[in-house]
């Protein structure tokens, strides 16, 4: 193999230097640096439980399984509370510099969306339930 050829890790096979950063290039995602493309955690959490939320909502559920979506959504919540916002707390209270590795929030900022999402959650708990 001379100096500009280089092997190509997938396939086993020599190509050229300039070959291989080129394909590599284009298979890179675009934002691939940016953390915008990831959701946190503790939100996708909450957006789980919204869709349990929402199967309570849906009228062409029978009225016995509604109430039990509303009851699986709020056991849902207090065990969310107990164990993970409450991981978030001792972190607060240990060091507020760690951050969340993938979308770089800090567990103060966590715990601020976490609860601006939960008022928008209950705020809907009632129309969705009795309706």
């Amino acid at each position: 193999m001379n100096d500009n050829m280089t092997t190509d890790p997938a396939s086993n096979t020599d190509i050229s230097a300039s070959a291989y950063a080129n394909a590599k290039a284009a298979l890179a995602p675009a934002n691939a640096g940016a953390r915008i493309c990831f959701t946190n955690r503790e939100l996708s959490w909450l957006s789980f439980n919204e869709r349990v939320l929402n199967e309570a909502a849906n009228k062409m559920v029978p009225p016995a399984e509604r109430l039990t979506f509303a009851s699986i959504f709020q056991t849902n919540l207090d065990e969310f509370f107990m164990v993970r916002v409450g991981s978030l707390m001792t972190q607060m209270g240990l060091d507020e510099t760690i951050r969340e590795n993938k979308t770089g929030m800090s567990s103060k900022e966590q715990v601020k969306a976490i609860l601006t999402r939960t008022v928008e959650l209950e705020q809907k708990r009632p129309l969705y339930t009795w309706n």
